[in-house]
């Protein structure tokens, strides 16, 4: 009984610890491209000859082990592979599709059955695709590039799935006022719209082959966000996730979690696929979004266990799945909460003919002013330097200022204070004692008069004193010999 208690257990931690396990992915960010193994480690990975400038969707065919990408502002090429050979340290970069003015890519698929290379092209508002038969293959658009679907004037494809086992297609259709999921042949034949309800941004999504589950995002309004899943019909909607605060630019999913990307913190998020759990949890955080994200896988995939789609594609009720149809269906959202995180870098969003564009500032260019100029990016970098490594000194800076304007103030208040006190000091008053004779009496007699004030200031007494010239005149009046001189000497003492 113990021994069966600790198969038991031992089965179920062994059963725990592969699901706790997380796939290898594959990152675009910025101009490198980056291996997360198990979630954990992460190591960039090297191109050789090959100058990045702004990675963004991304395909991985296990078969050939090609992982394909687009580099939105290289001058020359459209779309690149790299071989993710675990044997070999070089990393050769093959150009495969020549870059024109007005094309974009958007969304990544490769179909290895057929060799055959699909995109979304959101500003040509079209799906196209090429087929890639040998290694060295370079095309031009206007070549061997074959339109699959091209879409009216309001709609605009993002995401791109393909099913190699079903030899479909998935698509997100961000069309502003019909907002879909769709799927097709991947001849273009048999279009279906699969999911048309309760949308706004469905920017991301991938399929669970082995298990024929779509799973996507859907960025609504407010700033919330949704992770959802259904059949490959889009029966059995479910959502899984409900966040704010994030746009997300890019989804995939692995065997046991659901993987995105958001724009806003520039994060990797994981969460169980089956919606156990309603805690993402951060894998990876970048200094800049995170523009592709694809799931490295080491095996080929197996078609030959398709019951479930069999099943499922039986179920399909073809009343449900409307081929381009007026549908009556509008959601009530307004301009505001379309253009909600549509713009990139503070660009300014209009909506013109029931289609989004942006009005981006000085130094950002490209459809949602994704793209910045390298003076900006300068600018950028500048302005990160600044505010990470120069804060302190400008906040010592400014404290400084104000200890010397305050120091300033008080010598100030002091100035006027002492100026106060100075001016309203009193000069010294000196009694002057003038002795008179008094013609009746005899010399010894005399009369003592006090005398005040005889110059009220020093400047005053530069000028000869009335009281003196009194005194000298009554002197000789009375025949003094020394009245003068004592008058002079009290004068002087003034001094």
């Amino acid at each position: 009984m113990s021994l069966k208690t600790i198969l038991m257990c031992l089965s179920f931690t062994l059963v725990a610890g592969s699901i706790l396990k997380h796939d290898d992915l594959v990152i675009a960010v910025g101009d490198q491209l980056e291996i997360l193994a198990n979630g954990s480690e992460s190591r960039t990975l090297t191109l050789d000859s090959y100058n990045a400038s702004k990675l963004s969707a991304l395909s991985y065919d296990a078969t050939t082990k090609k992982l394909f990408f687009s580099d939105r502002r290289h001058r020359h090429g459209h779309i690149f592979s790299v071989k993710l050979d675990n044997e070999s340290r070089q990393n050769p970069v093959e150009d495969i599709v020549e870059k024109n003015n007005n094309e974009t890519v958007e969304g990544l698929a490769y179909d290895p059955v057929d060799q055959m290379l699909l995109w979304t092209d959101g500003f040509n508002r079209s799906i196209r695709r090429v087929q890639i038969n040998h290694d060295g293959i370079h095309v031009e658009e206007n070549a061997a590039v074959e339109v699959v679907h091209f879409l009216n004037s309001e709609e605009k494809p993002r995401g791109l799935v393909v099913d190699p086992c079903t030899r479909k297609m998935y698509w997100t259709n961000r069309n502003m006022s019909r907002p879909t999921i769709e799927r097709s042949h991947l001849d273009g034949s048999r279009r279906e719209i699969l999911i048309e309800d309760d949308l706004l941004l469905p920017n991301a999504l991938d399929l669970d082959v082995p298990e024929q589950m779509l799973y996507w995002a859907n960025n609504h309004r407010n700033g919330y966000f949704r992770i959802e899943r259904s059949f490959v019909n889009g029966t059995a909607r479910q959502e899984i996730y409900r966040g704010i605060g994030q746009f997300i630019v890019s989804l995939t999913v692995g065997s046991y979690y659901v993987y995105w990307s958001d724009y806003d913190h520039k994060n990797v998020w994981s969460l169980p696929k089956d919606g156990s759990s309603k805690n993402p949890i951060i894998l990876r955080k970048f200094t800049q979004p995170a523009m592709g994200l694809v799931v490295f896988r080491h095996e080929p995939l197996n078609c030959s266990n398709k019951s479930l789609s069999a099943e499922v594609d039986q179920s399909i009720d073809q009343s449900d799945l409307s081929i381009h149809e007026q549908s009556p269906f509008q959601p009530d959202y307004d301009v505001a909460d379309l253009c909600l995180g549509f713009c990139y870098n503070n660009g300014e969003c209009v909506h013109v003919n029931s289609d989004l564009r942006c009005s981006c500032p000085v130094g950002f260019s490209g459809e949602r002013c994704e793209l910045a100029s390298e003076k900006s990016v300068a600018w950028r970098e500048c302005d990160t330097i600044v505010d990470e490594h120069s804060r302190a000194e400008i906040t010592s800076l400014i404290c400084l200022t104000a200890i010397c304007i305050i120091l300033l103030v008080v010598v100030v208040i002091l100035s006027v204070q002492l100026m106060k006190l100075t001016n309203g000091k009193q000069l010294r008053v000196f009694k002057r004692r003038v002795f008179k004779h008094r013609p009746d009496k005899t010399e010894n007699s005399m009369l003592v008069e006090d005398l005040e004030n005889c110059c009220n200031s020093f400047t005053l007494c530069e000028r000869s004193c009335p009281q003196q010239q009194d005194l000298n005149s009554a002197a000789k009046a009375n025949s003094w010999k020394d009245g003068g001189r004592d008058c002079a000497t009290l004068l002087k003492c003034e001094y």
